[in-house]
C-alpha cells in the first residue's frame, strides 16, 4: 500500500469515508502529527527569537571603550563582563534573552586594559583581568552570577598601559594565560597550580624583538599554542602545560593586529587577525594543516581599501556544528559585523552586519561572542559616547 496516495478524503453525506480505511487513517495521522508538532516547535522558536531580533541595550550609559566578554554557561543563561570607568561588571541575564530579571555585581574596582571570560570545570566562570599599567590578575567566581569572587594576582610586575592576554582553562581546571608585557614588549605565559589560581607559575616566552602584543591562546593536543604579533603574525607551540619553553616560527610577515584563536574540527589551530595596512585593511584567517602548523593556508576573509579599519576587534569561536564563527567591527560603515564559515577552511562564508549605528557612530572597544542555547551566535559590544552595553541574538547560525 502506498500510503502517499491514498491519503483519505472527507465523510460523505451518510457519514462514511471514502477512499480510505479506518486503519490508513490512523497510519497517515500517525505520519503526519509529528512532523506537525516538529513543525509548530519550530515556529515557536522562530517567534522568540523575532522578539530579540536586533540590538538590546542591557545596562545603559556604558562608555563606547568599554572591555567585554561574554559566555553562556550550561544553564543558558548569558553572562557579560565589562569595564566601565574604575570598574569591571558581571551582567547575569535573567532569562535566555536577557530581557528580565538581570542582575548587575561588581567583579572589580579597577580600570583594566582587557576581560577575559572562560568556564572553569567546574561551571563556574573565572575572569581574567589586564589592570591598567598593573599585574594580571584572575576574579573566580562562586556562583553563577559572578556575585561573589575570589581574586588574585597572576604576576604583580607593571605591565604597561597596552597589556593585554588570553585565557584558557584545560581540563585540568587549572587556568593557564599568555599576556603581553607592554613596557619589556615581550610575550609571557603563565600555569596556575590550582582552580583559584592562588599561585602560579610565570615564563618568560618571547623577548627578541618587539614581541607578545594581540596575543591569542588555544589548545593543540592538550597543549597549548599561542599566537601572537612579532614583527608579523608569530606562533608559540609549547611541549608541556607548564611551558617552561616554546617551539617559535613565523606565520606570515602581516602586521598582525586584534588576533584571536580557536581549534579546528581537524583539532589544528586557526588563527583570525586583522592585517593592518596603510591602504588595505583585510580580515584574514590562517588555518594549519597539522599540529606544528608546518604548513598552512592563509585565506583574505573581508577587506576595505578604505584605510579606516576593518577585522578591529576580531572574536573567533567555535559555532555549534563546529565551524568558525567570528564577529569583528568595520570602522568603514561604523558596523558590527558576524562572519560565519560554512566549511572548515572557510573559503565559503556568509557576512552579515549585525549593528550599523544610526548616524555614522563608530563602533568601539572589544565584542564578546559566545554561541547562544539556542545554537546561534550572541554578540556583546558598546558604541562610542555612553549608548549603553548591547547584546545581538542572531536568528540563524549565520545570523542572516
Amino acid at each position: 500500500m502506498v500510503l502517499a496516495t491514498a491519503l483519505p478524503r472527507l465523510p460523505n453525506s451518510a457519514g462514511q469515508w471514502v477512499g480510505a480505511s479506518v486503519q490508513t487513517l490512523e497510519i497517515v495521522m500517525h505520519a503526519i502529527l509529528p512532523r506537525f508538532a516538529a513543525a509548530l516547535s519550530l515556529l515557536a522558536s522562530s517567534l522568540v527569537n523575532a522578539q530579540i531580533d536586533g540590538p538590546l541595550i542591557v545596562a545603559p550609559g556604558i562608555n563606547g571603550g568599554s572591555r567585554v566578554d561574554t559566555i553562556v554557561p550550561a544553564d543558558g543563561l548569558p553572562l557579560v563582563v565589562y569595564s566601565e570607568p574604575g570598574a569591571v561588571r558581571a551582567l547575569k541575564c535573567g532569562d535566555t534573552t536577557c530581557t528580565s530579571g538581570n542582575v548587575i555585581s561588581l567583579v572589580v574596582p579597577f580600570n583594566v586594559r582587557r576581560v577575559r571570560l572562560a568556564l572553569g570545570t567546574d561551571g563556574l566562570p573565572v575572569i581574567g583581568l589586564s589592570v591598567t599599567s598593573s599585574g594580571l590578575r584572575m576574579a573566580r567566581c562562586l556562583n553563577a552570577a559572578c556575585s561573589s569572587t575570589t581574586l588574585n594576582i597572576i604576576d604583580p610586575a607593571n605591565l604597561g598601559s597596552a597589556t593585554d592576554h588570553a585565557l584558557v582553562v584545560p581540563g585540568d581546571g587549572r587556568p593557564l594565560f599568555a599576556y603581553y608585557d607592554s613596557n619589556n614588549f615581550d610575550l609571557k605565559y603563565a600555569r596556575c597550580t590550582d582552580a583559584s589560581c592562588s599561585s602560579s607559575t610565570v615564563v618568560l616566552l618571547d623577548s627578541v624583538g618587539f614581541v607578545g602584543n594581540a596575543p591569542a591562546l588555544t589548545l593543540v593536543g592538550g597543549l597549548p599554542q599561542i599566537a601572537y604579533n612579532g614583527s608579523g603574525l608569530r606562533l608559540a607551540r609549547c611541549g608541556t602545560l607548564d611551558c617552561p619553553a616554546a617551539t617559535i616560527n613565523t606565520l606570515t610577515t602581516d602586521n598582525a593586529q586584534d588576533i584571536a584563536m580557536m581549534t579546528g574540527r581537524d583539532g589544528f589551530a586557526m588563527i583570525a587577525y586583522r592585517h593592518d595596512q596603510a591602504l588595505l585593511d583585510a580580515l584574514r584567517l590562517v588555518k594549519c594543516n597539522d599540529s606544528a602548523c608546518s604548513t598552512h593556508a592563509n585565506t583574505l576573509l573581508d577587506s576595505t581599501n578604505t584605510g579606516v579599519g576593518l577585522g578591529n576587534a576580531v572574536t573567533l569561536r567555535a559555532g555549534a556544528d563546529g565551524l568558525p564563527v567570528m564577529s569583528y567591527i568595520d570602522f568603514s560603515f561604523a558596523a558590527v559585523k558576524v562572519l560565519r564559515c560554512s566549511r572548515q577552511d572557510c573559503l565559503t562564508t556568509n557576512i552579515t552586519t549585525v549593528h550599523a549605528p544610526d548616524g555614522g557612530v563608530v563602533t568601539t572597544g572589544h565584542l564578546g561572542l559566545a554561541v547562544h542555547s539556542a545554537n546561534t551566535p550572541l554578540i556583546a559590544y558598546t558604541v562610542n559616547g555612553t549608548n549603553g552595553l548591547r547584546l545581538s541574538f542572531c536568528n540563524t547560525r549565520s545570523c542572516l
